[in-house]
Formats: structure tokens, sequence, C-alpha cells
């Protein structure tokens, strides 16, 4: 009995950590729109008691056209773009930490997302030798061009095969 097309070889992805250099910069894949659907459901789903995000009367009431995204769920759409370029190849625990979150500018169903790092720096990590530590800035943008969002990420990536 056949259980459908074999499933393709594994190719490596991202990076490891001996190539990334401090200032090197990354234009992360081609960008994500967000959707008023998703923007509720997520709303919904992680229990958001914020009415801003799903109650139009109170969004107007608060200065906005209409119901803007809950910023968690922009975060989450410019991080998912940046993982193939920097985190997809994860040492140990992986995500070290996030010193810095700004949310910067609201996000509205309809906006396209785009996101861009830079590496701030790198070194060892409490002896791990398994892994490096890279410390990045990304940023979150619009279709405008305007910053909507930026954070700092702690990662430990894996170091290449010797």
């Amino acid at each position: 009995m056949s259980r459908g097309a074999p499933l393709p070889e594994r190719r490596d992805r991202g990076r490891t950590f001996e190539q990334f250099a401090v200032g090197q910069r990354f234009d992360h894949h081609w960008g994500r729109t967000l959707t008023e659907a998703e923007s509720i459901a997520f709303a919904t789903t992680t229990m958001n008691a914020s009415p801003l995000y799903f109650n139009a009367q109170f969004a107007a009431a608060h200065g906005h056209d209409r119901i803007p995204v809950d910023p968690l769920l922009a975060w989450n759409i410019v991080f998912g773009m940046t993982v193939e370029d920097l985190s997809f190849q994860l040492a140990g625990a992986g995500n070290l930490g996030y010193p810095v979150i700004r949310f910067l500018r609201a996000v509205y169903p309809g906006d396209t997302l785009y996101a861009e790092s830079e590496v701030l720096a790198i070194g060892p990590w409490k002896g791990a030798d398994d892994g490096g530590l890279v410390h990045v800035r990304t940023l979150g943008r619009n279709q405008r061009g305007q910053l909507v969002l930026e954070y700092e990420r702690k990662i430990l990536v894996r170091k290449g095969r010797r």
C-alpha cells in the first residue's frame, strides 16, 4: 500500500554560528499581509481581554479608524519571517532572550509586514560547545516603509560540523 510521495531529502537550511558576522544585515523573505480574520482569531484564542483588538466602537473611541492588530500577532509574524535566516540552526535552549521589544506604530488588517535584521554581537555562550551566541536587532516595517516594531533577540546557534 502506497503512502504517497516519498519525503524530500533533508536540506540544511539556515546558518551556523560561523556564518554570522557583526554588522551583517538580512532582508528577510517576501513579507506577509495580515487579515482581519486572523487578527480577531489571535486576540480571541490568546484570551486578550482588551476590547481594542475585537470591538470596533471601542477602537474608534480610542482614536482608531478600525480595529488594530494585536501587537503580539504583528511581532510573531515579523519574528517568523526571520527564522530561516537567523535561527533555523538552533543549539541547546535556542532562544536565550528578548532584551528589547518596542511596538512603535499600530498595525491594521490589510497591512503587509516586512522584516530586516542586523547582527549586533557574536560570541561564546556559557561553555556551550555545540553553539555560540548571536545577538540581533530586527525591525518590522509596513508596506509604506514605516517602522512598526523593533526587537533584539539573543540566539544560541549551532556550530558547523567539524
